[in-house]
């Protein structure tokens, strides 16, 4: 889908709102809010929803409002959507209207000519426009145009799809259209702007990036590239979404260019300038993909350039020659490792699989490429929140690695190292302390003290201790691990920063809140400086302090900044996505602190909502965490008897999970039990 439109129709004025491409959720998120505010059963307004160029029945399907007097029209060439209602068969102009369209258009009141012209590129509104800007720009004759309309060869020039009805008259026009725009270029960037739009998305390519994209290695400034792109707009081989920040080109036009760029040999090297400059958005850059509207763009076109490079085995070696191909398969599981943040599981492991079995057929199924690729696809479980399928793929490919490069090479270390961490977090301590343990022996046997796996093991193995209710192991380990950080990447390195955080965690886990609270501040303040305001690793930090203030006591300050922090949240990765959930979960209890339970309730509701879509999310700890929560907010409102029902599904849930007896289960019931079988409200 390239661009929806909302209309909100009414008898004395007209509300009109835009939306550019992005995720269906996103879109759907947009939609309801818009909906719900016009308030039409009320009001007795109508709307008109308008989904243009549409490509996918199933996303449009999610979107159909459920309420309000809404009518619904879909633009498309495809025959799938007639599912969805009445279908309209809107043809080609009538000759007669194609006439006059070329008359008004061209100036040149010839209606024989024509209608030459209209009968040769078979009515196509498209094609028409085409020729009409051609010969109004070079003052052609119609039969001029028609004789250079001939004489031009394109037998090879469209790829023939199913379906296609497109005549071949309308080719011949687009590349006529094209060499008068490069006629009169005098930038030079027409080509290689045209080369990335031909690679791009269908939903269109946001102006910034194609700036940045075509000036890579180059210098062409951003006017020039807005110069081109607007003689494209003005020669109807583009066009500007309403807000006039993306780029859009015609599928037809699309597929002109690209088998352009085959036959003249750039095919190959559009892509690859699409592969560097996305890996620079997305992998080498994180900043760039903080509005989650941007990193959907991204997605579409990772997806796009994915499916044009494996097409065709001659571009996966020459990409393989290159490098590109390494750098293709992490960005299409990034992808799918957003997709996934989403709530879209299912579909981000049909994407991250696929790019694992492509790296398999290339690079071996042992090699360390495809070991790499599999350990970016664990990422994808990750981020969709199914804990147990991460363990079970980190699991397996400790194995494969210590089969194939032994159970001491750093891979097999750095893999394993995941592995503990993710064993903790499905409160797996003990292999989680065996694993890290094991680890530890060996970087100090066998790597220097400044390699990363040899500060890193030691803190996180402390951090096992500390979940593990060994605070004083804990803290002595991480108080050993900073002095080492300090001394051997400096007081402000980001691993130095992280270090000093988790010492202010266990600061407070033994109850040295002041200390905790001081230390969390300091760092916190460095983080900001050193890494930036919009860094991710500035929210985690946040969260941490706004729960030493409310341990201190100082609970409006912590529901402040918690606040503060799931807006940030929020607005960095969107509603739907597992990154907030920690800190409004933090917020709920906070809330329960200060005697406020129906604002507990809701920021509880919000995360299980996001929680329970997830593939695995009824085991998920968090989600266990949060249904433990919620049952504590449901007796601090006195409705008790729906309390103590949820208290013993979440005391179910946490036998099943981890076992009767296992410390996560203990904390549970001996902080719940109070609240839910007494009359006592507070929240200690």
């Amino acid at each position: 889908m390239s661009t929806v439109f909302v209309a909100m129709v009414a008898t004395s004025h007209f509300d009109f709102l835009a939306i550019g491409a992005s995720r269906p959720e996103a879109i759907g998120a947009l939609l309801d809010a818009w909906l719900e505010h016009a308030r039409f059963e009320q009001q007795e307004r109508s709307a008109l929803l308008v989904f243009d160029n549409a490509a996918d029945p199933d996303e449009i399907s999610s979107l159909l409002p459920r309420r309000g007097r809404t009518n619904v029209l879909v633009t498309t060439n495809l025959r799938v959507f007639e599912a969805l209602g009445t279908q309209i068969e809107v043809g080609v102009f009538a000759p007669a209207e194609a006439v006059e369209f070329l008359i008004t258009r061209t100036g040149r009141r010839d209606p024989h000519g024509a209608a030459q012209v209209a009968e040769a590129l078979g009515f196509l509104p498209l094609a028409l426009a085409q020729a009409a800007w051609v010969i109004r720009s070079q003052q052609l004759t119609y039969a001029a145009y028609l004789a250079r309309l001939d004489a031009l060869s394109i037998e090879d020039l469209l790829r023939q799809v199913p379906g296609d009805r497109y005549p071949r008259g309308t080719g011949q026009a687009i590349v006529l259209s094209l060499a008068e725009v490069e006629r009169h270029d005098d930038t030079g960037l027409t080509t290689p702007v045209c080369d990335l739009l031909a690679m791009s998305s269908s939903t269109g390519m946001r102006r910034n990036l194609l700036q940045e994209l075509v000036g890579r290695g180059g210098s062409a400034g951003d006017v020039d590239v807005d110069r081109t792109v607007g003689a494209l707009v003005t020669s109807s081989l583009a066009s500007f979404s309403l807000d006039g920040e993306v780029v859009l080109v015609h599928r037809l036009v699309q597929r002109v260019l690209r088998d352009r760029a085959r036959r003249e040999g750039r095919f190959i090297s559009a892509l690859e300038t699409m592969i560097t400059g996305l890996t620079d958005r997305t992998i080498d850059d994180k900043r760039q993909i903080r509005r989650v509207g941007d990193s959907s763009d991204l997605i579409d076109h990772i997806n796009t350039i994915w499916d044009l490079a494996t097409e065709d085995k001659t571009i996966l070696a020459a990409f393989e020659q290159t490098g590109a191909l390494r750098r293709l398969i992490q960005l299409r599981i990034w992808s799918a490792i957003r997709i996934a943040g989403f709530g879209d599981l299912t579909r981000a492991i049909g994407l991250g699989r696929a790019a694992v079995s492509v790296a398999g057929r290339v690079f071996g199924w042992d090699s360390q490429g495809t070991m790499t690729a599999r350990q970016w696809m664990s990422s994808v479980y990750q981020a969709g929140g199914d804990v147990r399928a991460t363990v079970e793929a980190l699991e397996l490919l400790v194995a494969d690695l210590s089969r194939t490069f032994g159970p001491d090479h750093v891979d097999t270390l750095a893999v394993r190292n995941g592995l503990g961490y993710w064993l903790e977090v499905a409160g797996d301590l003990d292999r989680a302390t065996e694993v890290f343990q094991q680890n530890l022996a060996v970087c100090e046997r066998d790597l220097p003290e400044d390699h990363y796996l040899s500060l890193i093991t030691p803190l996180n193995l402390a951090n096992v201790h500390r979940s593990a209710d060994r605070f004083d192991v804990a803290l002595r380990l991480i108080e050993q691990n900073l002095a080492q950080y300090r001394r051997i990447r400096g007081d402000d390195h980001p691993e130095t920063l992280n270090a000093q955080g988790e010492l202010a965690r266990s600061y407070r886990s033994v109850d040295r809140y002041d200390e905790a609270i001081a230390l969390h501040e300091h760092n916190l303040d460095r983080v900001r400086t050193i890494m930036g305001r919009d860094h991710p690793n500035v929210l985690w930090w946040q969260r941490h302090l706004a729960n030493a203030y409310a341990d201190a006591g100082r609970i409006q300050d912590a529901i402040d900044l918690l606040k503060r922090t799931v807006e940030e949240y929020v607005a960095m990765y969107g509603e739907q996505s597992l990154e907030p959930v920690e800190a409004q979960l933090a917020l709920a209890r906070v809330y329960l602190t200060a005697a406020q339970p129906r604002n507990a309730l809701g920021n509880i509701e919000e995360a299980l909502t996001v929680l329970t879509r997830r593939a695995g999310g009824n085991d998920n700890p968090q989600t266990l965490k949060a249904r433990a929560l919620l049952a504590a907010a449901y007796a601090a409102t006195g409705r008790r008897r729906r309390a103590k029902s949820l208290y013993r599904q979440a005391m179910a849930d946490y036998e099943r999970t981890f076992g009767r007896d296992h410390l996560y289960t203990n904390k549970i019931r001996d902080r719940l039990a109070p609240r839910v079988t007494t009359r006592s409200m507070t929240a200690r």
